[in-house]
């Protein structure tokens, strides 16, 4: 491998370089950050998201969310402190290490060229996704490298930024051509992607669309005299914590007399821990409670006892939004690279 390569590296602008007066420091993009702050987010997600919903303490995802958020944590911070180069010009220093390793210093008389090195990583057979260097090169011709990534774009545009600040020549190595660029990394990040997004818009449908549908629908159902006949919740024998409402009750239209069992459009189909909320609905439809109920007119089998939305359903309709906002985040990742080339 030629010395100046830097092992491994992202497919996506990673780092930038920023001028602060008499220094030019190497900086995490935010979306760089944004990425290694995912573990954190999902793990917080986890520890939050349950305890809203079930309005008590869940201790399973308190503990693998909590591994996953100190997880996130770390890296995030990991990233943030990580020693990067830079360059003083008022000492005519570059620092690879950054300033607090001042035994690594390099004269900035001693650069002969910058050099831009394009590469293909995470493939033992030297193919897989496209990688970017930027690299000083010296007289005795060893090399140090200032930036690593895999936007071509922003790194030929930082290059030719730092040539002209630093009065240097531009070397480039040729793109890389597509027989040295494997589909399989695409392909792999694709398929998670599309994995991400089927179960958000899987979890859209079911939690929010298709139940605020119905809701919708109901606005112009009739109002109808109804009896509670059962009152209790249903208990999932495979986990006792877990339990919906099942709230039954007659009524009668034009003459005939139905049966039903929708409590709300929300809570009635939909197994969830046992907290107070559920056990409230319960003790205020006692049975032979005189309610009303809304009935369809077109299909007065069709009824449902209330078109309350409950408060944790709010929460609920926020669980899809993560898994598509990730799976479309990597897909425009992933593809985006391969859209500037052409």
């Amino acid at each position: 491998m030629n010395p100046s390569i830097k092992e491994g590296g992202s497919n996506y602008h990673s780092e930038r370089l920023l001028v602060r007066g008499n220094l030019i420091v190497v900086k995490p993009t935010k979306r760089h950050l944004f990425c290694m702050s995912l573990f954190g987010i999902v793990g917080l997600f986890f520890v939050v998201f349950p305890c809203l919903l079930e309005q008590r303490i869940i201790w399973p995802g308190v503990i693998f969310g909590g591994v996953f958020f100190l997880l996130g944590c770390s890296i995030f911070i990991g990233e943030l402190l990580r020693p990067r180069p830079l360059i003083n010009l008022s000492l005519r220093q570059l620092y690879p290490k950054g300033m607090k390793h001042p035994e690594l210093a390099v004269p900035l008389n001693s650069f002969r060229q910058l050099e831009i090195v394009a590469k293909s990583v995470h493939n033992p057979k030297g193919k897989g996704f496209p990688c970017y260097e930027l690299n000083v090169v010296l007289n005795d011709d060893s090399r140090h490298n200032i930036l690593n990534h895999g936007s071509e774009k922003a790194l030929l545009e930082e290059a030719r930024m730092l040539a002209e600040l630093l009065n240097l020549p531009l070397i480039g190595a040729e793109p890389l051509t597509p027989e040295q660029i494997s589909p399989g990394f695409t392909i792999f990040g694709l398929i998670i992607c599309l994995g991400c997004l089927a179960a958000g818009f899987s979890a859209l449908w079911i939690c929010c669309i298709k139940p605020l549908s119905k809701w919708n629908e109901s606005r112009q159902w009739l109002s109808t005299p109804a009896v509670i006949v059962y009152s209790d919740l249903d208990k999932d024998h495979s986990d006792t914590h877990l339990a919906r409402i099942d709230v039954r009750y007659d009524y009668e239209v034009d003459g005939h007399l139905y049966h039903g069992k929708q409590y709300d459009f929300f809570r009635s189909d939909n197994y969830a821990g046992q907290n107070s909320s559920l056990w409230q609905v319960v003790t205020d439809n006692p049975v032979g409670k005189k309610t009303t109920c809304l009935v369809n007119p077109a299909n007065p089998e069709e009824s449902v006892l209330t078109r309350a939305i409950p408060r944790s359903q709010f929460f609920v309709f926020l669980f899809p939004i993560p898994f598509i906002f990730l799976g479309i985040f990597f897909a425009i990742m992933i593809l985006k690279p391969i859209f500037s080339r052409k």
